[in-house]
């Protein structure tokens, strides 16, 4: 196990935007380097989790904080993770011939036993390719050999990963909590024994849910997919989805990474259930995750104590493909709003339908959060919305957005998509009319009581028909026809309360081609990658071009994929079974054509092939009819909406808010860092921190009137990424008086490594000035070679001139007039006190590149240098 940590280095991290995507130590995280590294080389299994985006995409993924502790649970295995590199990182890794590494331990990604790549959307294909090239491994399976790590798949479109197919040794179909670790300690003992990777895989692929491409070969018949020869007589000729019939006996990260840096999705997550019972007929997640299968409600409430103690987080998201379908919400909603009501956690709904939206259960979550709400009719009129098996009307929508504008929204997304199958010019123009009378609604309520001024955005995405639903035989239509009904649409909606989003039109061709593809794409996406493909999924990085190069140059183009398929024909992932028959797709392509819809299966069951299953949602149907899980009526006990509120509280006298604020106690502490957190940015500095304290059980005051409400919390100078501190200010503000050694400790034993609180004191409250007002001056050291002897040749007592650009203005600097005293000073150090604070401030960057301008000190040199600021002085002290 070699640790190289080249990509954590000062040198490399110094000159990225984000060094915190590459330095991990975030809480929670597992490094298990000490006491993996004391076991023999056989007996432990050493795997990669590789996520194809980069860092903030990546960690908002759920899948990886399942499978990372899932693998960790496990004595002798060692899980790690590594992300696609950000564009600043990968330069520098091709000109300086740096090995993709992983986070924990720095291991280059050649060193690994296993590589389990997690794939959620098909643009991310040319991003794998990046990846292994960066680890300088071979693509393809056949290419590598037995010192290579096992390179595996798994993932929702792992239900047809044919074009990659040629690239992985192995792919998991579907749910893995039970499968990987199982397929992980199945590799351990043939590594114990010293087995061949033949013997493995021959082995593996006897494992439910388990795939090895290499035991198969396509064949074709006029251009067209014709079936697979299987190589390998022990091979299945059809692999079954992997399904997990109880969630409640599985893993559970209750206690998850809590990223350090700002990601998308940057709180936490309780997953309510999985499945759908809806049956949206170009919905893939809606068929691949059948059937519904719910976590109870005790499971889910312990779930909540575990992750609120464990993260700190202010915010707790409700995850499933359909909130509000949950069969016991009403019991759920009430016990995790007493649950939160108290601690300043805000709960998220992702995933409302129109038709169960209610005012109250909104108002309850949101607290005073009123950012906007996002509603998905899908089709612009009902003929539409029925071909789609989408079971809502036009009233759902029009009366949901009258509760939302009455409630205090003002801000409403409306999801649709465009090229749905039998979609006409009338639809097209039904989703115009719909925003119309969306608007309408807010216009007929009075003056008086209208919320802020409106904002409709009506966000378009094109239909791709995706395998494993009723559409995936019919046709995607072309990026003309895209940005032709794009430009009626734009036509109809000229109006500045109504904005229109729609995605890009060629990389949703681009989609299509890989959703339905079959093997003979590898070579294509090879090609792409060839020519410069590699974050795809990014708008900005995506070339059509490319991608049309690399079909013809193949012998392809994009119509052979996008085109309509006979529903007779053998598709590339008819081998799969995703435990959806596909007489019952075709059965619900025929009811589309007919304009028919099918009862959600919390209605009638409709026999789609899970009902043998014997689990969720299919058991309970087989016991005893459901209830109606729309009822909107959501809180039978009075109790748990005493806290309801209709509209902030502006009423309370100046002298109660004034006795409210008397009742804080204000502290100011010092706090040191170094390792991985020198690396964040002050935003990140402060959300970090106000988890910490959270997760110490601090009883801070809140900013309550504020829009967003925040802890009342103020550092006095916002320290740089890169620099580290070592006795750093900061203020915040208690409802109660503790005790500080006691809660110092605590807190301390919640702060990620490299951070520390050094002292905590009272002081004054009725002090009116905010520390940062109080700062004068900064105490700086720079080390590194040649710094000292640099700094003397340049301040030798004259004006040190810097031109400073912020914001696209220029000014000069003189930054020999910012240094007030200098400390001391030797060939590879120097210490100096400069000024600092809101007025005047010495920025360690300009300082370092001002020596370097004037030759004294190599780009090279600066980058690897390291800044301490010992002290930030304030205008009560002396220096």
């Amino acid at each position: 196990m070699t640790n190289v940590k080249k990509m954590q280095s000062r040198a490399v991290l110094g000159r990225v935007e984000k060094p915190s995507r590459y330095t991990g130590g975030e809480w929670n995280q597992i490094d298990k380097t000490e006491s993996f590294t004391k076991l023999a080389k056989a007996e432990r299994l050493h795997v990669a989790f590789c996520f194809p985006d980069i860092y903030e995409i990546g960690m908002s993924n759920l899948a990886l904080q399942i499978l990372y502790q899932a693998i960790n649970a496990r004595a002798k295995m060692f899980c790690e993770r590594v992300f696609m590199p950000a564009v600043d990182m990968r330069e520098i890794m091709q000109a300086e011939d740096i090995l993709l590494e992983s986070i924990e331990s720095g291991t280059p990604l050649s060193d690994f036993d296993v590589l389990a790549f997690s794939l959620h959307y098909e643009l991310s294909y040319t991003a794998v390719l990046e990846m292994l090239a960066l680890a300088a491994i071979p693509f393809y399976a056949a290419e590598r050999e037995e010192s290579h790590p096992l390179i595996i798949a798994g993932g929702p479109i792992t239900c047809n990963l044919e074009p990659m197919a040629d690239f992985f040794d192995l792919i998991l179909l579907g749910e893995g909590e039970t499968v990987l670790p199982e397929l992980l300690e199945l590799y351990s003992e043939f590594k114990q024994q010293a087995g061949s990777r033949a013997a493995f895989l021959r082995a593996a692929s006897g494992l439910e849910g388990i795939y090895v491409p290499g035991f198969y070969k396509p064949f074709y018949s006029e251009n067209s997919f014709a079936g697979l020869s299987i190589l390998e007589p022990s091979a299945p000729s059809v692999v079954k989805r992997r399904l997990e019939p109880n969630l409640d006996d599985i893993i559970y990260p209750v206690k998850p990474l809590v990223p350090s840096l700002e990601v998308v999705h940057d709180r936490a997550v309780l997953e309510l259930f999985r499945g759908c019972s809806r049956g949206c007929r170009f919905c893939q997640a809606g068929y691949i995750y059948r059937p519904v299968r719910e976590r109870s409600v005790p499971t889910l409430l312990e779930y909540t104590e575990k992750l609120l103690a464990a993260t700190g987080s202010d915010e707790l998201g409700l995850l499933s493909l359909s909130t509000s379908d949950y069969s016991k919400r009403n019991e759920l909603m009430t016990a995790l709003i007493e649950k939160t009501a108290d601690c300043h956690v805000n709960l998220s709904l992702p995933s409302l339908r129109l038709d169960s939206f209610d005012f109250s259960l909104m108002e309850q979550v949101s607290g005073t959060r009123k950012a906007g709400l996002t509603f998905a009719p899908e089709a612009g009129t009902q003929r539409l919305r029925n071909v789609v098996n989408k079971n809502i009307t036009e009233e759902d929508l029009l009366e949901a957005c009258n509760i939302a504008f009455n409630g205090g929204w003002s801000n409403i997304k409306l999801y649709f998509m465009l090229g749905l199958p039998t979609e006409t010019e009338e639809d097209v123009r039904g989703i115009a009319d719909l925003c119309w009378k969306v608007l309408q609604v807010w216009s007929d309520i009075p003056h008086e009581n209208r919320p802020r001024k409106p904002k409709i955005t009506a966000s378009i995405s094109f239909f791709i028909p995706k395998p494993w639903t009723p559409f995936q035989w019919v046709e995607q239509i072309t990026p003309v026809q895209m940005k032709e009904r794009v430009q009626l649409l734009t036509e109809l909606l000229r109006d500045r309360r109504i904005s229109l989003q729609w995605h890009d039109y060629e990389s949703s061709r681009i989609e299509g081609v890989l959703a339905r593809g079959d093997r003979r794409l590898a070579p294509v996406i090879e090609k792409a990658w060839q020519k410069g493909s590699f974050l795809d999924a990014w708008h900005e990085y995506f070339s059509a071009e490319r991608w049309d190069q690399a079909l013809q140059e193949c012998g392809l183009n994009s119509h052979d994929y996008t085109r309509e398929r006979d529903t007779k024909t053998v598709l590339p992932w008819d081998h799969m079974d995703i435990r959806v028959s596909k007489r019952f797709l075709l059965k619900e392509l025929e009811l589309a054509l007919e304009e028919k819809t099918t009862s959600s299966c919390m209605d009638l069951c409709s026999y789609c092939g899970l009902q043998k299953d014997q689990c969720g949602i299919c058991l309970q149907w087989q016991r005893k009819p459901l209830s109606n899980s729309a009822d909107k009526t959501i809180f039978t006990d009075p109790s748990a909406v005493e806290n309801y509120i209709t509209e902030p509280d502006d009423k309370k006298s100046f002298s109660e808010n004034n006795k409210k604020a008397a009742e804080t106690f204000k502290l100011r502490l010092f706090y040191e860092r170094c390792g991985a957190p020198v690396y964040l940015a002050h935003l990140d500095m402060m959300r970090l921190f106000e988890r910490a304290l959270s997760r110490a059980h601090w009883p801070l005051a809140w900013s309550e009137q504020a829009y967003n409400p925040r802890p009342l919390m103020v550092f006095a100078l916002p320290v740089g990424c890169g620099i580290e501190t070592r006795y750093e200010p900061f203020e915040l503000e208690l409802t109660e008086k503790i005790d500080l050694n006691t809660a110092l400790t605590t807190l301390n034993f919640n702060l990620p490594p490299g951070l520390s609180v050094r002292h905590a004191e009272y002081i004054d409250f009725n002090r009116r000035k905010s520390i940062m007002s109080l700062v004068e001056a900064a105490d700086y050291e720079f080390i590194g070679s040649g710094v000292g002897s640099a700094y003397k040749k340049v301040f030798t007592g004259d004006p040190v001139i810097f031109l400073r650009t912020r914001k696209g203005k220029s000014r000069e600097i003189d930054l020999a007039a910012q240094i007030l005293q200098t400390k001391n000073v030797s060939e590879d150090k120097v210490r100096v006190i400069s000024v600092a604070g809101s007025q005047d401030n010495m920025r360690p960057d300009n300082f370092l590149q001002s020596l370097q301008d004037r030759g004294t000190l190599t780009q090279e040199s600066v980058s690897n240098i390291q800044v301490i600021r010992h002290a930030v002085f304030l205008s009560e002290e002396c220096f």
